[in-house]
């Protein structure tokens, strides 16, 4: 890491309850603990502008945040474009349509101290890989 006290970027996952923290579980059980994500799980009650003002916290951290969010146009996306638009901007790169493969491929950009234009052009290129749609009865290239 670039910084012992925090990453140059900080990845949040930003989804409807329980969805982030299953996210992150699932991404340490593949990689081990990790300090390269952070989650922010949309309570179901929980006000929009609540959940802006949480999100605008997690990414106060000094670093550039990077916003992986599980649905497009869906309040966590919603509150990172508001945060984009903000100046300066408290987001740098949003994501919708988070996945395992695209959290796992973020923290280890993260954890090798890579650039955010590095680990946007890695999530650019995996994301069209990391979802495949297999049809009936055809076998996959495994």
């Amino acid at each position: 890491m670039l910084d012992a006290e925090r990453p140059a970027v900080t990845v949040i996952i930003a989804a409807h309850a329980p969805l982030a923290t299953a996210m992150l579980a699932g991404a340490e059980a593949i990689t081990g603990t990790t300090s390269a994500l952070q989650v922010l799980d949309l309570a179901l009650d929980e006000a929009p502008a609540h959940y802006t003002e949480r999100l605008a916290s997690a990414c106060a951290t000094g670093s550039t945040a990077v916003v992986l969010a599980d649905l497009y146009g869906g309040t966590p996306w919603q509150s990172a474009v508001t945060l984009m638009r903000q100046t300066p901007p408290v987001v740098a790169l949003l994501v919708a349509g988070a996945n395992l493969a695209l959290v796992l491929e973020a923290a280890v950009g993260v954890q090798q101290g890579a650039t955010l234009e590095h680990i946007a052009q890695q999530l650019r290129t995996l994301a069209p890989k990391s979802i495949v749609i297999q049809p009936h009865g055809r076998d996959g290239d495994v």
